[in-house]
């Protein structure tokens, strides 16, 4: 029987609560022991995401991932944090080429406000007057 990727995140980030790095370390350890004989090695980078949000969920906080056509100065994403709620929000900075101006920020993988320049000239040029 395979053992969905989040419950084996929700166990393992609900068993460390309140334990020390080292066992935290340990505990991995182990855990990555028993999803190899379980033969869900290939999930292993999917399990580690989950735990790491459900981590972050017992923190009560959420992760940001803002994503740029290029690196911005530090004061920028503390701007950010700032006005989301400081301490509140694990920021993840990615660079995409492929944006020619603006960001796109995502939270949580599930809320993503879109301001680039591309999503901002479609929706002006798709915008129909009645």
């Amino acid at each position: 029987m395979k053992i969905p990727s989040k419950l084996y995140a929700k166990v393992f980030s609900e068993a460390t609560k309140g334990k020390s790095p080292e066992e935290i370390k340990k505990m991995a350890e182990r855990l990555a022991g028993l999803i190899d004989r379980n033969g869900d090695a290939g999930r292993k980078e999917e399990i580690l995401k989950f735990a790491e949000r459900y981590a972050r969920e017992l923190q009560g906080k959420h992760l940001l991932n803002v994503e740029t056509a290029r690196e911005l100065p530090d004061h920028f994403y503390e701007e950010i944090a700032e006005k989301l709620g400081k301490g509140k929000y694990d920021i993840e900075k990615h660079i995409n080429e492929e944006l020619v101006a603006g960001a796109k920020l995502t939270v949580d993988d599930e809320r993503e406000l879109d301001m680039t320049l591309r999503t901002i000239l479609k929706n002006l040029f798709n915008t129909k007057e009645k």
